[in-house]
C-alpha cells in the first residue's frame, strides 16, 4: 500500500465531511420549505400514503441547529482598535512612571510581537514558569524560587505559546501560578490566541511574545533591546548564520566557557545556547539599527 498517497488525502478528510454536512444542510432546508409552502406538486412516495408535511417553526429549529454547528469553526473578528495596533502588548504591575516610549519604540518587527513589560522580575519569573519547563527552556532543576531571583525577560513564538495553552487546556501541562493562568487570559483576551472548536489558535495577530523586567544590574531598555534580538534571530536569516558559523569554528574550550556562563539554559539544547550566545554578543547595538 502507498503510504504516501495515504498521507496526501489524510488532510482532506475533515474538509469533504464539512462539504457533505453542508450539501445535507442545504438539501434538508430546500425540501422543507418546498413541503412548508403548500405540497401543491406531491412528491411520488406519497401518491398511495398518508401526506407528507412539515411546518416552519420546525424547520427554522433544524436550521438553529446546525448553524451553531457551523459557528463552531467561525473565528471571532477582533475590534478593529486590536487588529490596528501598532503596539500589541501589556504592562504590567506598579510603576513610577510606565515606560510607554519604550512600548511604542519603532523597531522592524514591532506590530508583529506582543510585548508585556513587567514591573518586578518575581511576577515575570512566575508568569512564565510552567512554559519555560515546557519548551525545555529552562532546565528541570531549577525551581520556582531560584527563577523568580534571576529571571528578566523572555521571547517565545507564537507556535510555541499555542502548543503550551493547548497542553494546559488538555491537562498534559500543570499550571504553577495564578500569573501563568492570567497571562493565558489575558492573551485570550487580546486575540493572540482565540479558543475555537476545543483548541487554542493563533489568527495571525501576532508572530512573537516576549517578556520583560528590570534587574538590579540589567536595565529594562537592556533587557528589551536583548529580547527583541531573539525575535530577530527568528526573523533575520543573516544575523542567525553569522553566529552558527561563527560557533562552528569555535574551539571546545571556547564552546566550553559559553556553556558555564549559560548555566539555568538546558545544555542538552545547543542551538538555543548559540542563540542566546549570539544575543548577549548584540544585546547592546540600538534596535533601531536593524533593517
Amino acid at each position: 500500500m502507498n503510504h504516501n498517497l495515504i498521507s496526501l488525502f489524510e488532510p482532506l478528510s475533515p474538509f469533504i465531511l464539512k462539504l457533505k454536512f453542508l450539501f445535507l444542510l442545504a438539501f434538508a432546508v430546500i425540501l422543507g420549505v418546498c413541503l412548508a409552502i403548500g405540497g401543491q406538486a406531491a412528491p411520488l412516495w406519497a401518491a398511495s400514503g398518508p401526506s407528507v408535511t412539515s411546518s416552519a417553526p420546525d424547520i427554522e429549529r433544524l436550521y438553529n441547529k446546525y448553524k451553531s454547528v457551523l459557528d463552531q469553526y467561525k473565528a471571532p473578528t477582533p475590534p478593529e482598535a486590536v487588529k490596528d495596533a501598532e503596539c500589541p502588548g501589556w504592562i504590567v504591575g506598579t510603576w513610577a512612571e510606565a515606560p510607554k516610549d519604550l512600548f511604542c519604540q519603532k523597531w522592524p518587527y514591532r506590530r508583529t510581537t506582543y510585548e508585556i513589560y513587567f514591573a518586578e522580575k518575581k511576577e515575570i519569573a512566575r508568569a512564565i514558569y510552567g512554559l519555560a519547563l515546557f519548551t525545555k527552556d529552562l532546565d528541570p532543576s531549577v525551581t520556582l524560587e531560584r527563577f523568580e531571583r534571576g529571571a528578566g525577560g523572555f521571547h517565545y513564538s507564537i507556535g510555541q505559546i499555542t502548543s503550551w495553552a493547548n497542553a494546559v487546556l488538555q491537562g498534559v501541562q500543570p499550571t504553577y501560578t495564578d500569573e501563568e493562568k492570567a497571562l493565558l487570559e489575558k492573551l485570550v483576551a487580546d486575540y493572540i490566541l482565540i479558543r475555537i472548536n476545543g483548541r487554542y489558535v493563533s489568527i495571525g495577530l501576532a508572530a512573537h511574545v516576549l517578556g520583560v523586567a528590570p534587574q538590579t544590574k540589567r536595565s529594562l531598555s537592556l533587557n528589551l533591546n536583548h529580547e527583541r534580538l531573539h525575535v530577530m534571530w527568528d526573523e533575520a536569516p543573516e544575523f542567525r548564520e553569522a553566529a552558527i558559523a561563527k560557533w562552528r569554528t569555535m574551539s571546545d574550550t571556547e564552546k566550553q566557557t559559553v556553556y558555564s556562563s549559560l548555566k539555568g539554559y538546558n545544555p542538552e539544547n545547543e542551538m538555543q545556547i548559540i542563540e542566546e550566545w549570539a544575543v548577549r554578543q548584540h544585546e547592546n547595538i540600538p534596535i533601531e539599527q536593524w533593517k
